[in-house]
């Protein structure tokens, strides 16, 4: 009797644990981005290394931000609000915290500069949000230089692809650039269920970005809703 409660008890283990291998097999079949996800977790300063990367060589005439005579030391001192709610210098917050550099730029001066962990002004990194501020710099110029004929144009004049997604007709540049597309996006915040699965993830680890973008529906009539979220820069890149 024990023998064959054993026996019952073994195979409903191997059941499960095969059903378990197909339910994952599966998954990563349907979402192979996932596998990323799962191997690199949330990305880190150096997680730019897994990426195929090109080099970009400088101009003929390249710019140079001047470094000030005077610097502003006296910005340690300032006070600022931790991940704990409390008030500390600046220059402590950049010691204890997860800052690797920080920079003050006016103009065309670097004011204040304070590296950590090894990093340098030179050294290479993952600038993750910044990138919204560089190609919005980018659209602006590609606006002065006649590239870009209006901010009101729509994206799919420059974009044909997206013509099949009915979710796309209607959005401008503009609406990129305010963060008011109405697409749908998922950010990563709210639990590691929901940060695994998110949209967040996804785009970030995918090897084809643009197939997943032509999957975006629209939650919200463009230019009426405001909602940070990474997907409307990655479109604007996709239209630079």
């Amino acid at each position: 009797m024990d023998h064959d409660k054993c026996s019952i008890v073994k195979r409903s283990l191997s059941i499960l644990l095969l059903l378990f291998v197909l339910f994952f097999l599966g998954l990563f079949s349907w979402h192979p981005y996932l596998i990323r996800v799962l191997r690199y977790r949330t990305p880190d300063a150096d997680t730019y290394k897994i990426f195929p990367q090109a080099v970009v060589h400088k101009s003929d005439s390249p710019f140079h931000f001047i470094r000030a005579a005077n610097q502003r030391n006296d910005l340690d001192t300032l006070h600022v609000f931790d991940g704990k709610n409390q008030l500390v210098s600046l220059k402590d917050y950049i010691k204890s915290g997860e800052i690797n550099a920080f920079l003050v730029i006016r103009n065309d001066s670097v004011l204040y500069e304070r590296y950590r962990n090894g990093y340098a002004d030179s050294t290479l990194t993952t600038i993750f949000s910044g990138a919204k501020s560089i190609i919005s710099i980018m659209i602006g110029k590609a606006l002065e230089n006649g590239k870009i004929k209006s901010l009101d144009d729509k994206i799919v004049n420059y974009i044909p692809e997206l013509k099949i997604n009915s979710a796309y007709q209607n959005i401008t540049i503009k609406n990129l650039l305010d963060m008011k597309s109405g697409l749908e996006f998922q950010d990563a915040l709210g639990g590691i269920t929901k940060a695994f699965f998110s949209d967040e993830a996804k785009y970030f680890y995918t090897h084809d970005m643009k197939a997943e973008l032509l999957k975006v529906k629209l939650t919200n009539k463009p230019g009426t809703f405001w909602e940070y979220k990474s997907i409307d820069p990655i479109l604007l890149a996709w239209v630079l």
